[in-house]
């Protein structure tokens, strides 16, 4: 069914969720995995010279990533799933769609937090663009209860 799953992942519970999910389909259909984190430039966030420059805040956030990626890669080869990881600076649901068709994606699983009352109107920013404009099948996977 599948050949070529994409993840995007940024390390958090629901992204977590959004990766289990994608390795457990991957190793049901045999299917590759591709896993994505996007950096985004954390002086969005903070003042980098505050924190010590902005390289050192750079050489901080793409090495956080290095470290997500690998630990996933190692969870998939345990499942017996093949696995590329991919660490790349950009706008998240740009990137996420630019990746998508690179690898000729033929599913992007995404974690949501599927907010509740007012919020639940919309899926979330990323979830939301990249289910807009993606041309293949988007997986929104919710947090499991704790």
């Amino acid at each position: 069914m599948y050949q070529n799953i994409l993840v995007a992942t940024g390390g958090s519970p629901w992204s977590d969720a959004a990766v289990a999910y994608a390795i457990a389909i991957a190793a049901r259909t045999g299917a590759n995995l591709r896993v994505l984190t996007v950096l985004v430039n954390p002086g969005i966030y903070a003042n980098p010279d505050v924190l010590g420059g902005t390289e050192f805040v750079v050489d901080i956030v793409e090495k956080d990533g290095q470290e997500l990626i690998a630990r996933i890669a190692d969870q998939a080869g345990q499942a017996g799933v093949r696995c590329e990881t991919f660490c790349r600076w950009g706008g998240v649901p740009e990137t996420i769609l630019h990746t998508a068709q690179e690898c000729s994606s033929d599913l992007i699983v995404l974690g949501s937090r599927m907010l509740s009352g007012w919020k639940r109107l919309r899926l979330g920013h990323v979830a939301n663009a990249v289910s807009a404009k993606a041309q293949q099948p988007v997986l929104v996977v919710k947090r499991p209860p704790e």
